[in-house]
């Protein structure tokens, strides 16, 4: 980049070849100086090499690193060389991060800066080396640029599904209102169960031959019962039957059908297979 203004040779950045592992200057050998010695006394060099923008988005912490070489003039305008960055991080606005000024620095001079808080999580972040006021003075030398930055390991994540409780067992009157059944005209029955207490996601009803009621098979079910305890059973069979209200999650998993006449779940842990339900757990509880 050149540049420079009045007469004489103008103040020049010559790019260099730069060591680097993530961002760098597009920069070709030997390296990059800026000369107001060069430039002469009618010069005022003011001069810029900023960066290509970087994606920073996913960086945690940023570094820059970069060597350099800067002779300061111990008269005249006190020259000065400054690293600035900019980003969204910083409004979009140069922040210095290192001035050159009044002594020269070693040679080579290796500097590492965190400029995390300028860049780290900006997708739009550049770095600028400016080097001003300076009339015939000497000059500044950068090289082997390098922006390294630190972002979490990829991972994938499975979202598990909420555990839910088993359905609850329904009122029996051992704790809330047991199921109520009344005649309707045609061949229904009106259905009404304590739904306030211990409610469920939903319910159904399993019947089957009352001669089979020892081994609990079943021979129908009525599904998708009203879950707020009132529900019209339709069409019921004309035969002696025994039948039980059952709680589910509104899925394919079933409650109990309460006890036997020994204390044990009624069918033991098998699922009807009716209304959908093709599971069955009898760990419910109430409370």
């Amino acid at each position: 980049m050149d540049g420079g203004s009045g007469g004489g040779a103008a103040a020049t950045w010559t790019t260099a070849n730069p060591g680097s592992r993530t961002f760098s200057l597009p920069l070709l050998a030997p390296v990059a100086i800026v000369d107001s010695d060069n430039a002469g006394s009618s010069a005022s060099p003011d001069e810029q090499l900023i960066t290509p923008v970087l994606n920073l988005s996913a960086a945690t912490s940023v570094t820059l690193e970069f060597d350099q070489y800067f002779f300061w003039y111990s008269s005249s305008q006190a020259e000065k060389g400054d690293v600035d960055v900019k980003s969204s991080r910083t409004g979009g606005a140069w922040v210095n991060v290192l001035r050159n000024q009044n002594t020269s620095s070693t040679n080579p001079d290796h500097r590492t800066i965190d400029i995390s808080a300028q860049a780290a999580g900006a997708a739009d972040a550049q770095v600028r080396f400016h080097y001003y006021s300076a009339s015939y003075e000497w000059y500044w030398q950068v090289d082997n640029v390098k922006v390294s930055y630190t972002a979490p390991g990829g991972c994938l994540m499975t979202v598990c599904a909420a555990a839910t409780a088993p359905p609850p067992p329904v009122p029996d009157g051992l704790f809330g209102t047991p199921l109520r059944a009344s005649p309707a005209p045609g061949s229904a029955i009106t259905l009404d169960w304590d739904a306030s207490v211990c409610p469920a996601a939903g319910y159904h009803l399993l019947y089957g031959p009352l001669d089979q009621v020892g081994a609990y098979a079943t021979s129908g079910g009525v599904c998708g019962l009203d879950p707020t305890g009132h529900s019209l059973w339709s069409g019921v069979p004309a035969a002696s039957l025994w039948y039980v209200l059952v709680a589910d999650d509104d899925a394919s998993l079933e409650g109990n059908w309460g006890a036997d006449s020994t204390g044990s779940p009624r069918r033991g842990g098998t699922a009807s297979n009716r209304c959908g339900m093709t599971t069955r757990s009898n760990a419910g509880s109430f409370p």
